[in-house]
């Protein structure tokens, strides 16, 4: 704005002094002077130089501006470009560590089962000790897998703001699958701590975990896929805003 006012200063003061000497010019050779009309055609020709000149001056500016503002348009939208692909690579860094967390949790869900069912199918009809029946190291390694894959997936969120689309239909997939999984796991484990469900028998404490072992075999089968789909989308994200960045 200081600059627009300081430009336009200018061409009204050079105005005003070609206008001045024309002036004085006339005053100084007087009206009638045969020489008049040369004198006042050479002032007006300079003027219109000046006027000329003016013109030349903005329109260059003004292009120059236009090319400006066009590059910090081109610049500022390559830095934006460049901070996606950045958390496009952070999200699928976090989506390998979600994949990895979850082969954990897997294996110690697999670990838990072959312990506590091994020992239950040899006693079923045996009244249920769930003191003898714990394995505290276990029981915590199972746990300990199953909340670093909860905080693991959960970071996944933050990415949201750049990957609109595609993080929500992770949430979606989270709500519908990842939670009804650690959920489930969860209840199998109340039953093998006698939490909210006691049985007389290990045969009872079985039949009442049997069909949700087998629900949650099948859901990590189903996990494992949505996992590598989510990986394989995040995957060409980075691809795309790369050969947009090129």
């Amino acid at each position: 704005m200081r600059e627009k006012l300081i430009e336009g200063f200018a061409l009204v003061a050079a105005i005003i002094f070609a206008i001045t000497i024309w002036a004085l010019l006339i005053q100084f050779i007087g009206v009638d002077n045969a020489n008049k009309a040369a004198i006042s055609g050479g002032v007006l020709s300079m003027i219109g130089g000046m006027v000329g000149a003016f013109s030349a001056y903005f329109i260059a500016k003004m292009q120059l501006t236009k090319q400006l503002e066009l590059q910090d348009i081109k610049d500022r939208n390559r830095i934006l470009l460049e901070v996606r692909m950045h958390k496009a690579e952070e999200l699928l860094d976090n989506l390998n560590r979600t994949k990895t967390a979850f082969y954990n949790l897997q294996g110690a869900w697999t670990s838990l089962l072959r312990d506590y069912l091994g020992f239950i199918k040899n006693r079923l009809d045996a009244k249920t000790d769930y003191e003898v029946l714990k394995n505290e190291a276990i029981l915590l390694g199972l746990e300990k897998n199953r909340d670093k894959f909860i905080r693991t997936y959960n970071e996944c969120y933050k990415y949201k703001p750049y990957f609109r689309e595609l993080i929500t239909g992770i949430e979606n997939e989270h709500d519908e699958r990842f939670k009804d999984l650690t959920i489930e796991i969860n209840d199998v484990l109340l039953r093998f701590a006698g939490v909210d469900y006691e049985f007389l028998t290990y045969k009872e404490l079985y039949n009442s975990i049997e069909e949700k072992i087998e629900k949650v075999n099948a859901d990590f089968l189903d996990i494992d896929n949505l996992i590598k789909n989510q990986i394989n989308n995040s995957e060409q994200n980075v691809v795309f805003l790369i050969k947009e960045f090129s």
